[in-house]
């Protein structure tokens, strides 16, 4: 019986053991960063791993820790059920865009798949750092509702990590902020399973990463619980900023490694 779980369990990961050193401090961080600010895990954590994975591995990595993470985010708040009933168009237009995306994830071209990475965070970054955030009229919200999707959900696709436009058009409705938290964590969480499951379709998802995904949940979930308390102690606002600068730094050096490379 020890022996079967060895084999089934710890045997696949034994070559790529240097993996879980590299997985566990990079996702206890990007739980730390979802908890204080309630978003930047799959851009934090895709653009760490992405400097010593493929892109197309490490989005395998953050499937199942992203999964668990929204769908705590995802059901809690109280708004459920308006949420979904005011952004269903929203979520369908990106769950329907998100299967395109992920063939240019899988096609192979490493170096444009990356290179698209880094422009996207350094957009969603900048985006972040812009004051006064943008606002939508309530007359326009539902016109933009199904462009701002598709593009989202194209986006994440290609990428498995930058919530752009998505994120930016949830602000600019004007949500109490509870509820601007909990529809971020059902994007994701919407985002995360149709990714799974896409990823699925296209054989690429394996045992081996699959196991160290599972690994991954454990320290994010410390981290964003940490973060959850760090919250009510920290300015918000200068954590907020200093995680955008901090990503537009990690967005540069992608674009110039991934040229020098390519």
């Amino acid at each position: 019986m020890i022996q079967y779980l060895y084999d089934l369990l710890v045997a696949p990961m034994v070559p790529e053991m240097w993996l879980f050193a590299l997985i566990v401090p990079v996702f206890f961080l990007s739980g730390f960063i979802k908890g204080t600010v309630g978003m930047g895990q799959p851009a934090t954590a895709i653009g760490l791993l992405v400097l010593f994975v493929p892109l197309h591995q490490a989005a395998i990595f953050t499937l199942l820790p992203g999964i668990f993470a929204n769908l705590a985010q995802g059901t809690r708040g109280g708004y459920f059920r308006v949420t979904i009933k005011r952004l269903r168009y929203f979520y369908l237009a990106n769950v329907l865009a998100v299967w395109f995306g992920t063939e240019i994830l899988t096609s192979g071209h490493n170096t444009a798949v990356k290179l698209t990475l880094g422009i996207l965070l350094l957009i969603y970054a900048a985006n972040g750092l812009m004051k006064p955030l943008p606002t939508l009229a309530p007359q326009t919200e539902r016109r933009w509702a199904m462009p701002m999707g598709a593009i989202n959900g194209f986006f994440v696709g290609i990428t498995a990590a930058t919530p752009f436009p998505g994120v930016p058009y949830l602000y600019a409705l004007g949500m109490p902020r509870e509820q601007l938290i909990q529809s971020m964590g059902i994007m994701f969480l919407l985002l995360g399973t149709i990714l799974t499951l896409s990823l699925w379709q296209q054989g690429i998802l394996n045992y081996t990463d699959l196991l160290f995904s599972a690994i991954a949940i454990a320290p994010s979930l410390l981290g964003l619980r940490v973060g959850a308390k760090v919250r009510v102690k920290l300015s918000q606002e200068a954590f907020r900023k200093l995680f955008f600068c901090i990503l537009i730094g990690l967005a540069v050096y992608i674009m110039i490694t991934t040229l020098l490379q390519g």
